[in-house]
């Protein structure tokens, strides 16, 4: 775990606390760098800069395994910003392939017409 720790810390960097604050449990996997997750980030973009670091979260947990398999519940209830963020590490952030297996679940009679949702589905 501590080639982990230290693999998220170069990646992420400064910006760790802000995927923190989103991803609590985080804290388990960087416990040496505790001041580095509490420490307040500032971002001009937080939407672009989540899309990079989950990306950066992504590739590193996938260099040290051979399948991931993430399943996202209930996407019909997404907003915008977050149906981005998905999409995004669907495609890869730099439109590479990455070696994680999405599932994506939702209940297609709560999905409203011309929604966030609906749009996204279009699109993707």
């Amino acid at each position: 775990l501590k080639s982990v720790e230290e693999a998220l810390a170069l990646s992420l960097g400064t910006q760790a606390g802000l995927l923190a604050s989103v991803v609590p449990s985080l804290a388990k996997l960087m416990p040496s760098y505790a001041g580095l997750l509490s420490a307040a980030s500032h971002c001009v973009d937080s939407a672009l800069s989540m899309r990079f670091l989950f990306g950066e979260l992504l590739d590193v947990i996938s260099s040290y395994s051979k399948q991931i398999l993430i399943l996202l519940d209930d996407l019909q209830w997404s907003d915008q910003v977050s149906l981005q963020l998905i999409g995004s590490l669907i495609l890869g952030i730099d439109g590479s392939a990455n070696s994680a297996f999405f599932i994506c679940c939702y209940r297609d009679d709560e999905v409203t017409d011309n929604g966030p949702f609906d749009e996204w589905l279009v699109l993707t």
